[in-house]
């Protein structure tokens, strides 16, 4: 391997060693500036002011000024590129050692406690600073290293100063390692959730697909059983028109057409509820404590509702709503619970809501909260399908909204709904400013 193919590679392990947009969270133009004129500053005071300037006695004020010009020019370049491309890349890794050179330069040059306070500020700075957003490679563990050994050996200062800059070496090379083993595993945990949701995108659209095809073939058997049923009463009719039957038989041929009827009337309303849940329904609608006792009042249990002072508006298919609710309320009861509570609170900024359905039931492990959503997953009913909890995380889905599941205050299961939406009061006040502005 060349000496350039060698080079190339240790300065591509560089620019993967930091992430830009951590740097420049760091820096900017006004933070460097300020930099600059509190580290002149403080120069200037060291040398010029009478009774600090006789313990300081510094030397080389200006060439530790022009250091920190010249640090303050690579992060100024550094930020224009955002630390990245060539010109960011390179004055990113010259920034580190000018700012810590002026610094050293200027500690060694000092005399007195002045200089180890000075060793000290650059201890600070590289410890809280640099080595937060910059992984051990080598080019950048030579900025942290060579240029305080090569002022240590040139200036040779006072032995305080000497052990306080090189411990902040050795320290800055142990945490900058271990600065990269943190960003390591934050991309392997970022890698895997992206996997991890790929692998969910794929898992729903399959049991869109699956429940696609389910309603297909719910709707093809509504179809053949609604023949059936008119043949069944056709015939029925014709035997009751043309045979000659005692009064037992016609009681019981009637009781037969009662029965078919009523099931020809399910089977039409199925379909036509169907129809119906197949357009899609977007309405602005409120959530409130009527509406909610409205929603809830189909179960047996006790209900308690609470913290709807103020009406919330969300955008949504209010019978999604209803369905939600209807099946946590549902499962509730069905666990054994006694009591089940649906709490309403607005979320501090008024930006969504959160609605709490719990209970005092026996509650859910948290091995089986882990999969509870999951379609044909983990339930607590021997009967269950797995698909009652899935449909209600589509349909919270649907609101934009999430749906989880923790411990109750009660002792039992809390499924907390998130919808955002709209306080009342607002949603009125921006309706009237719309109405009120002129058509252009």
């Amino acid at each position: 391997m060349t000496i350039a193919h060698w080079f190339k590679a240790r300065w591509r392990a560089f620019q993967e060693s930091y992430d830009p947009d951590e740097v420049m969270s760091a820096s900017t133009f006004t933070g460097v500036m300020l930099v600059v004129v509190a580290f002149v500053s403080t120069i200037l005071i060291l040398t010029y002011v009478p009774y600090i300037s006789q313990g300081a006695r510094v030397r080389h004020p200006w060439v530790a000024i022009a250091l920190v010009f010249a640090a303050a020019a690579a992060s100024s370049v550094s930020c224009l590129n955002r630390c990245s491309g060539a010109m960011g890349t390179a004055a990113a890794f010259m920034d580190n050692p000018l700012w810590s050179g002026a610094v050293v330069f200027l500690a060694v040059t000092t005399s007195g406690g002045y200089a180890v306070g000075l060793a000290l500020i650059h201890a600070l700075a590289v410890l809280v600073v640099t080595v937060r957003y910059y992984s051990l490679t080598f080019l950048f563990g030579l900025t942290l290293v060579v240029p305080s050994a090569l002022l240590l050996v040139m200036f040779r200062p006072d032995a305080e100063v000497t052990v306080v800059i090189a411990i902040t070496s050795v320290i800055a090379l142990w945490m900058s390692h271990s600065t990269g083993h943190r960003r390591m595993l934050l991309q392997r945990h970022r890698q895997l959730e992206r996997a991890l949701g790929a692998a969910d995108k794929i898992a729903d659209e399959s049991m869109q697909a699956a429940l696609a095809t389910m309603l297909l073939s719910l709707g093809h058997f509504l179809h053949e059983l609604r023949n059936c049923q008119t043949a069944v009463a056709t015939n029925l009719s014709f035997l009751e028109a043309t045979s000659e039957l005692n009064e037992s038989a016609r009681e019981a041929l009637r009781d037969a057409k009662e029965v078919q009827a009523a099931e020809q009337k399910l089977v039409y309303q199925t379909i036509d509820e169907l129809k119906q849940r197949s357009r899609p329904v977007l309405a602005t609608f409120p959530i409130s404590e009527p509406m909610l006792k409205a929603k809830a009042d189909a179960s047996n249990v006790r209900i308690q509702i609470g913290g709807t002072d103020t009406e919330f508006v969300v955008h949504g298919n209010p019978e999604h709503l209803s369905i939600v609710l209807h099946n946590l309320i549902r499962n509730s009861a069905q666990a054994g619970a006694s009591e089940v509570h649906l709490d309403a609170q607005l979320e501090p900024g008024g930006h969504a809501v959160r609605l709490v359905v719990h209970d005092d039931g026996p509650g859910i492990s948290q091995s089986h909260r882990e999969k509870l959503f999951e379609p044909f997953g983990s339930t607590t009913k021997l009967e269950g399908t797995g698909l009652g909890l899935y449909l209600c995380r589509r349909y919270v889905g649907l609101f934009g909204g999430t749906v989880t599941v923790e411990e109750g205050p009660l002792g039992g299961a809390a499924f907390v709904i998130r919808l955002p939406g709209t306080v009342q009061h607002l949603a009125n006040l921006m309706n009237d400013r719309s109405q009120s502005e002129p058509a252009a």
